[in-house]
């Protein structure tokens, strides 16, 4: 059966700038945000689209391109079933002097007027507000606000870069952002107990930030879902996201990023008991720690590194060998080697300094919590 290629939206993707696959994130995420559970298209459904193989989506599909575009199925140049493509009109009198004016009258009509420019000041009012969710992750905890206002502000990020034009640079750094924020509602999904949603935020997360190319935030993502497959009682998956953080080119370049890998690998060991295991990732986390300088603490706090809520600015930091924070880091592995020592039986994680306290109201203690029995 010959098919009709979708030029309707062709020329949409290509006006705004979609690729086959970003435009299938973007709508299997409205689908997510209509129905509750993320779509399952990639780039060959979209191909498909476009090739006119899938002339009619399904009608979550449809809801969610509209969404996305602002517009209609219909208008987009898909075909309801049952309907047949329209003919083009047959040829009139005087064809060609009637074709030319209407086309030279359409297009001065249809010029558009110059698309709003999207710069790094824009980039830069939501690193702005991106601290302030640290902060405010760092004072309350896994509360659902702080989930659902990084949630917004994601779609904020990504929806910001479809209002205007920008460089390629600005829209990576948007896609980072975007990526930042939703890996923050994964880290109170997380420390809230909400296992599912941070799941669902993690695969988002994950996508938006491979979108960026940055890799001091895919980082932070494969981190955080180490500790999410620690609190679910599954070691190996959390060594394993654990490593897909630590074997970025990130880590090789910056001791810093090499020293936390190595400390959430010995968490990791921990849960399953494997003093061993523990002491020798404490010994390379310290060892890379001795390596870092202030430059990499400030290029890992461009995502929320763990910095005082009096302090919320996270395009600087001080050295990590002069700051509090970065002095409990260092001294955090002697103890719990110390305690290790005192312990050689373990069964289960170094207690942290906040270990006998209460349960853990803060993303800074949910690292030492321990995993939930299951």
């Amino acid at each position: 059966m010959e098919t009709t290629r979708n030029l309707v939206l062709t020329a949409w993707m290509a006006e705004h700038g979609y690729s086959s696959n970003t435009l299938a994130d973007a709508v299997n995420q409205a689908i997510g945000d209509l129905t509750g559970r993320l779509g399952g298209l990639d780039g060959s459904s979209v191909r498909d689209w476009k090739a006119g193989r899938v002339r009619w989506p399904k009608s979550a599909t449809r809801a969610a391109l509209t969404k996305v575009t602002g517009l209609s199925a219909t208008a987009l140049g898909f075909v309801p079933r049952g309907r047949a493509a329209s003919a083009p009109a047959p040829p009139q009198e005087d064809p060609v002097n009637r074709r030319s004016f209407l086309s030279v009258t359409a297009a001065t009509a249809a010029l558009p007027a110059p698309p709003h420019r999207i710069g790094a000041s824009a980039v830069a009012k939501l690193q702005h507000k991106f601290a302030g969710v640290v902060a405010g992750d760092h004072q309350h905890g896994g509360i659902r606000g702080i989930e659902t206002h990084a949630l917004e502000l994601a779609a904020e990020a990504v929806h910001l870069q479809r209002r205007g034009a920008a460089s390629q640079r600005v829209r990576a750094q948007l896609y980072g952002v975007a990526a930042a924020f939703t890996s923050s509602a994964m880290w109170a999904a997380i420390d809230g107990r909400r296992f599912d949603a941070a799941r669902r935020h993690h695969e988002r997360a994950s996508s938006l930030a491979s979108m960026s190319g940055d890799q001091a935030i895919q980082f932070r993502i494969w981190s955080h879902a180490g500790t999410l497959y620690r609190h679910l009682g599954r070691p190996s998956d959390a060594l394993a996201a654990n490593d897909v953080a630590r074997n970025l080119s990130i880590v090789r370049r910056d001791p810093l990023f090499g020293s936390l890998g190595h400390a959430r690998h010995a968490a990791i060991h921990g849960t399953t008991g494997d003093g061993a295991g523990v002491r020798r990732s404490l010994g390379h986390a310290q060892e890379a720690l001795d390596r870092a300088d202030g430059s990499t603490a400030r290029r890992l706090d461009r995502y929320g590194s763990k910095r005082s809520t009096a302090n919320p600015n996270w395009t600087a930091s001080p050295s990590p060998r002069t700051s509090p924070s970065a002095t409990g880091r260092r001294r955090r592995p002697m103890r719990t080697a110390a305690w290790l020592r005192s312990h050689p039986t373990c069964t289960g994680p170094a207690p942290s300094p906040r270990h006998d306290s209460p349960a853990p109201s803060s993303g800074r203690e949910i690292s030492a919590r321990p995993s939930p029995r299951r």
